[in-house]
């Protein structure tokens, strides 16, 4: 009887540290203004704050997040970056921000759509030449299985949509030049 005493005592001791560990963390991030959760593939989901910022095309309070530790490559419900976001709804310097601050250019998410192939879509030849100075990657395929993109490029998804500033721009992108520069 002894020793079940002693053994759920450090078991008992054990949660209780473990409780403790997460009151830390979660007081950590609240300190932050922020909860961090998590997706069910382990990914981290997107605050409401840091949503509404780079949706909004606000870049000094997507800023002031990110300096608190919003997560850059957070997730919204669609699996879409606030780059990707930003991207299609042609905030130009929200992009310039998020890019320069290390976020992931080349993140694809429903469709195997990039936040470049976002911009062109949208039409929005100035985020796609932000996208391109930042290094995007515009080899990348959108799904075979999706119109009407049917596994093109964003080059080729610019030329079949008739978005000929985008085209032009990445045309040069990819004959190496800097087009935006």
């Amino acid at each position: 009887m002894a020793r079940y005493r002693f053994c759920s005592f450090y078991f008992a001791a054990g949660q209780l540290w473990k409780s403790l560990d997460f009151l830390r963390k979660t007081t950590v991030l609240a300190a932050r203004g922020q909860r961090r959760f998590e997706n069910a593939d382990g990914s981290i989901r997107m605050t409401k704050d840091w949503q509404e910022a780079t949706n909004s095309g606000d870049a000094e309070r997507a800023g002031s997040l990110l300096y608190a530790g919003a997560d850059i490559n957070a997730l919204d419900r669609h699996g879409q970056t606030a780059l990707m976001s930003a991207a299609h709804k042609g905030y130009a310097e929200v992009v310039r921000l998020l890019a320069r601050r290390g976020a992931n250019l080349n993140h694809a998410a429903k469709y195997r759509l990039t936040a470049t192939m976002l911009a062109v879509i949208a039409d929005h030849p100035d985020v796609v030449c932000v996208l391109v100075d930042a290094g995007a990657d515009l080899t990348l395929r959108g799904s075979p299985n999706t119109a009407p993109i049917y596994d093109k490029t964003a080059l080729e998804m610019a030329v079949q949509m008739k978005r000929q500033q985008c085209a032009e721009i990445l045309q040069i992108a990819e004959a190496k030049q800097k087009p935006c520069s």
